[in-house]
């Protein structure tokens, strides 16, 4: 028995492959979580699986693909503004230590 579904224990269906072995919980909301010893594991598990569930897939209607192109766009720009903002702490942060240093060294003088 490969596939187990117990809604009142867990909302996704457990499948359980032998070679390789792996876990994959299947959620309604298309997620799949992939449990296996290493990457490789995960990646045939993947490639076992992926046939399986593809025809039962949600086509997205005009609206889903918008919202969904809009949220990539939102999570980028905010991955990118984290990015530039680490940067500038970074250079705040080392400019400070430098006034600091000067501090000191003019105090030693």
């Amino acid at each position: 028995k490969e596939a187990d579904y117990e809604p009142e224990l867990h909302p996704g269906v457990t499948y359980k492959l032998k070679t390789p072995k792996a876990t994959l919980k299947i959620f309604s909301t298309g997620s799949v979580t992939v449990t296996a010893a290493n990457v490789a594991d995960v990646q045939t598990a993947i490639e076992h699986i992926f046939p399986l569930v593809y025809e039962f897939r949600k086509e997205r209607t005009p609206e889903e693909m918008a919202l969904h192109a809009s949220k990539r766009r939102r999570l980028s720009l905010t991955a990118h503004e984290a990015v530039s903002n680490s940067f500038k702490d970074a250079a705040s942060e080392s400019e400070e230590e430098e006034e600091e240093e000067a501090a000191a060294n003019s105090a030693w003088n």
